[in-house]
């Protein structure tokens, strides 16, 4: 099932700021979760890419 992802919209910063836990993956990329009650977790995605002499942050 599909959920609108504009409902997820308010939990970013605080997913960013106050995250329950952050994983580094294999990748360096970070996972940022964060308990949102509903028997649900939120969770982020960073990966900083170095390319042709600029740094891209994805989120």
């Amino acid at each position: 099932m599909q959920r609108d992802r504009l409902e997820f919209l308010p939990y970013i910063k605080d997913t960013l700021e106050y995250s329950d836990i952050v994983i580094k993956d294999k990748e360096n990329a970070l996972i940022f979760a964060k308990d949102i009650g509903q028997t649900s977790y939120f969770t982020s995605v960073s990966k900083t890419i170095r390319a042709n002499g600029y740094i891209y942050e994805l989120i």
